[in-house]
């Protein structure tokens, strides 16, 4: 026998590496008070193949949900090889768990595909006869989910097959068990479908993680590998755009040549998973050196899949041959036919880094949008360009030269100070919308250590009320970690005393908020999310009154006694 391998090179210098384990999910800060899950791992089938890792792909999923998402544990209904009829129940009774929030299903088991083209979860008791009576459609799960209309989105994620192979290779269904799939209408951003292949080819497993490969990436990803993925800014924020590009871009990096989904919409990419101390990638050297590996093991696992189909075959032509005369001579020379000359032909990605790179300044195009014509000369002169700046008078050119001059200058302290000069200029002309937009630009991507800037900004979305006052609360913090940098005299101590007083207002609008939904959902959860604002107002409002009091601003240390009292008790207030 022959064994066709392309690549030789490639797989002799590949060496063992081990994956960056992701069994034990990192610890998120926020408790999430309106989602409810459903984890299903259908591993194994009373009349169809074992779907290998399903049972430690759902465990994974669970853990992320409960450890990092910090949905609790009430809300997080976790399947095993489970039934139609226990499927269909569970999916309800998480329904009615949501509290204005996302109901997510996790699947990880065979996909089946209806007669209608339709996607759909397979239960364990599916018989060979009509599966599709045993089978649930995603649309079946939509319907559910438009039933409660506490449930803002529903997001499905299934690492399943949709075609006739499994995730090992090998045979699930015969061709006329399964239909062709439809395209995935992706037109309801409140429905999301996210699928380990966009066609019916399936993602494979990965058994040197004991996963399969698409669950292991989603598991690294939702860990902060995604974070940075779409334009290489690792932010600390991580957004559903980041982590499903991720998990397709690092498929190709493994070598196969499958598509997981994307659902494009920016109301879709832009959600965010969650914020906090992100795990860094595995490097692209050990990606490589993983794929290596991930390389000799399929083909490993190919060659003996083949050669113990071509045994079965040897018994069945010996058992022919030795009875002699025409028949064993025919199956000999079939034998001959089919494995003589027998070869190992597989598709394989190759990963060029470089691609990585121009998503991510073509994403950068997309995100700021196309610069204008303009001339160099536009905006050489710096310092004439702030004066014309402080009479809000850039023209379109200069202005689209400004924004060149950003993308491309490497310096952090050049592109704050240009970033500088297009905020006074549209101060200046009172466009606070654009205002808006390029502060939070500014604070977010080059500089947040100025703390009249946060402050400032603090104070406008203080003014726009109610769902800006957490955002405004956040940069009223960043002032106060950096108001250091005021020089002292007058202008610290008033500057200060109004950073302090701000402060004090956002939190207690913020607990007012709290208490507002609590009267409207009596929930342990909000009960719980009270409690910390309230605390979060006192300690505020105490520590501007403390403030004021060593300035001998007593009109001011009364405004924050009193909301002191409001948060929590006289005594305490008086300490």
């Amino acid at each position: 026998m022959y064994i066709l391998l392309f690549l030789f090179h490639f797989v002799m210098n590949a060496q063992a590496v081990v994956p960056p384990d992701v069994s034990q999910p990192i610890k998120g800060t926020k408790k999430n008070r309106t989602d409810a899950v459903v984890v299903i791992g259908n591993e194994s089938y009373q009349q169809f193949p074992q779907v290998v890792y399903a049972t430690k792909d759902s465990e994974v999923m669970s853990l992320f949900f409960q450890n990092t998402l910090k949905i609790h544990k009430s809300r997080v209904l976790k399947l095993n090889n489970a039934k139609y009829k226990k499927l269909e129940k569970t999916i309800v009774r998480a329904s009615k768990k949501v509290k204005k929030g996302t109901l997510w299903i996790y699947y990880a088991g065979h996909g089946f595909v209806q007669k209608s083209g339709e996607r759909a979860i397979l239960s364990s008791e599916a018989r060979n006869i009509n599966p599709e009576k045993y089978s649930i459609s995603f649309n079946d799960i939509f319907a559910i989910a438009r039933k409660y209309k506490r449930i803002k989105r529903v997001v499905i994620i299934a690492d399943a097959n949709f075609g006739t192979k499994g995730r090992d290779g090998l045979k699930v269904y015969e061709p006329n068990q399964i239909s062709i799939t439809t395209p995935l209408p992706n037109s309801n951003v409140n429905e999301i479908v996210w699928l380990s292949s966009e066609d019916q080819t399936p993602s494979p497993m990965f058994p040197i993680a004991q996963h399969g490969l698409f669950t292991y990436l989603l598991a690294g990803s939702l860990r902060g590998w995604a974070d940075g993925e779409i334009d290489g800014n690792r932010d600390g924020t991580l957004t559903f755009g980041e982590i499903q590009k991720y998990v397709r871009h690092k498929t190709v990096a493994f070598g196969i040549p499958t598509r997981p989904t994307v659902f494009a919409a920016p109301e879709v990419q832009d959600i965010t998973i969650h914020s906090m101390k992100q795990e860094t990638a595995p490097s692209t050297k050990v990606i490589q050196e993983l794929s290596k590996h991930f390389f000799m093991r399929r083909i490993e696992d190919m060659t003996k899949y083949l050669q113990a189909e071509a045994n079965n075959e040897w018994q069945v032509t010996m058992y022919e041959a030795q009875k002699g005369g025409r028949d064993g001579e025919d199956a000999l020379r079939s034998f001959l036919e089919k494995y003589e000359y027998s070869s190992i032909v597989m598709k394989w990605a190759i990963y060029v880094p470089q691609v990585q790179k121009a998503r991510q300044l073509l994403q950068t195009y997309e995100k700021s949008g196309n610069i204008g014509e303009f001339s160099v000369e536009d905006c050489q002169d710096t310092e004439k360009i702030k004066q014309i700046a402080g009479k809000g008078a850039l023209s379109d050119g200069q202005i689209s030269c400004i924004e060149s001059q950003i993308r491309l200058n490497r310096t952090q302290t050049k592109r704050t100070e240009l970033s500088l000069i297009l905020i006074r200029n549209k101060q200046v002309q009172k466009d606070m919308a654009s205002w808006e937009k390029l502060m939070r630009r500014h604070l977010e991507e080059y500089d947040r250590s100025d703390p009249t800037l946060c402050l400032s900004f603090s104070a406008f979305l203080a003014q726009k009320g109610g769902s800006s006052y957490r955002e405004a609360f956040k940069w009223a913090n960043f002032a106060n970690e950096n108001r250091a940098h005021w020089q002292g005299g007058e202008d610290y101590i008033h500057k200060s005393n109004i950073l302090l007083k701000l402060r004090a207002e956002l939190a207690t609008n913020i607990w007012i908020m709290a208490e507002t939904l609590y009267r409207q959902e009596q929930s342990p959860e909000n009960d719980e999310n009270v409690l910390i604002t309230k605390g979060l107002a006192k300690e505020c409002a105490r520590e501007w009154m403390d403030y004021a009091k060593a300035l001998e601003r007593y009109d001011d240390a009364r405004k924050a006694f009193d909301m002191c009292v409001s948060a929590g008790s006289v005594e305490i207030c008086k300490d």
